[in-house]
């Protein structure tokens, strides 16, 4: 067995890695596949692959059953990753492609993580990684996703730092939940008196990618990639009996018009400044056939109907 002078790393004779407890790996790999979910829905799959590839591969050397890659391999792999991915971006950047980046940086690290100063760069990355999931997901369920994911990630931490503990599942969870316990009064306090900030996912998402959605032009030869949008358009309430579902089919604007390059309204009604309007919209109780429309905002002056639908007021 050869020992490095300047770091913590032993190398066996076989060359298997066993610098760092198995076990503390263990929860870094599943934490990792985690954080991983809830950017499933807007990864590309190539990226998704690469990443399960260069964790697996860093999990089989741990066990012996291939070696890690050298220096130049390794740059030769992360050359060929970038390129792929500038590729696919294609010169746009923005908030989504920065963090689809970051995704990729935190593949290639495993493929580096041999010492246990790597363990801690890896440990901060994948902690990071979770606050990056809140720019795409921000439901009570996907909070919970990433707390357990960063408890995972305390528990490799402790193993790292007392191999002599107790090692079983149990133990482990037991003694986050003590440590959580003993800070839960510090942060009791800091979030009363320090003064809160914006937190990251509060800056609105800036992505190049078109999306299904409300507008009143479209131009087809810039959609090169259309990711269908879940976000809630409106709510609507009816009065009496609801409509039988083929029924329900919202009608927007119709787009007749080609300009050249972009599809719009050949007849355009003239500008309105909107009234005011009260409270209840003016409708008050809803009769059978009747319904109204809560509009999330879109900066239009325009909403869905029904057809054969028409206004109770003129406002």
């Amino acid at each position: 067995m050869k020992v490095s002078g300047n770091s913590s790393e032993l190398v066996a004779a076989d060359g298997v890695e066993t610098g760092l407890p198995s076990r503390a790996l263990l929860w870094l790999f599943g934490s990792f596949a985690i954080l991983l979910t809830p950017q499933l829905d807007r990864l590309p799959i190539w990226l998704i692959a690469a990443c399960l590839v260069l964790a697996g591969w860093r999990g089989a050397a741990q066990f012996g059953h291939v070696r890690l890659p050298g220096r130049w391999l390794r740059t030769g792999i992360m050359l060929v990753l970038v390129a792929v991915y500038i590729t696919t971006v294609q010169g746009r950047f923005t908030v989504d492609t920065a963090a689809s980046f970051f995704v990729l940086a935190v593949g290639l690290k495993w493929l580096e993580t041999r010492t246990v100063r790597d363990f801690y760069v890896l440990f901060f990355i994948l902690a990071y990684l979770g606050t990056v999931n809140f720019l795409f997901h921000q439901e009570i369920h996907w909070s919970l996703v990433n707390i357990l994911a960063v408890a995972m990630l305390l528990v490799g931490l402790q193993i790292i730092n007392a191999p002599d503990l107790p090692g079983s599942v149990k133990a482990g969870w037991k003694r986050l939940g003590l440590m959580l316990l003993k800070t839960l009064p510090i942060v009791v306090l800091l979030f009363v008196f320090f003064p809160r900030m914006e937190p990251l996912w509060s800056v609105p998402l800036v992505s190049g990618q078109a999306r299904t959605g409300i507008s009143d032009t479209m131009r087809p030869g810039d959609i090169s990639n259309l990711a269908q949008s879940s976000e809630r358009a409106f709510r609507a309430t009816f009065g009496g009996q609801m409509p039988a579902y083929r029924d329900r089919y919202w009608r927007g604007l119709i787009l007749d018009y080609l300009d050249g390059e972009t599809w719009r309204q050949r007849d355009r009604d003239p500008l309105q400044h909107p009234g005011r309007v009260a409270l209840d919209g003016g409708v008050g109780e809803l009769e059978s056939g009747q319904y109204d429309v809560l509009l999330e905002p879109t900066d239009q002056r325009w909403a869905f109907a029904l057809e054969d639908s028409r206004a109770v007021s003129s406002n």
